[in-house]
């Protein structure tokens, strides 16, 4: 079942919540929540870019570390940090 721009959005958006429980860094949060916020108004899917080989960073927000967790959410399903928190 393919992961869509929703689940990669929503899991991002979860991380968010956590950190910000968990008090942390407020610009990490905000750029957790701005990416969910970018991926879920994106007008294609994530892992179309992917799959085309098409570098994410070039998508308006996000950055090479951002990139890697898309990518991360799309092959598993999840979050490895959503884990440790």
């Amino acid at each position: 079942m393919p992961v869509l721009n929703q689940d990669v959005a929503l899991r991002f958006a979860e991380l968010a919540d956590f950190l910000e429980i968990d008090a942390a860094n407020p610009f990490r949060i905000r750029a957790y929540r701005n990416a969910a916020r970018t991926i879920g108004d994106l007008g294609e899917e994530v892992s179309d870019i992917v799959d085309r080989g098409d570098d994410l960073t070039s998508v308006e927000g996000i950055g090479k570390d951002l990139a890697a967790k898309i990518e991360e959410v799309l092959r598993s399903g999840t979050l490895h940090a959503l884990q440790e928190v």
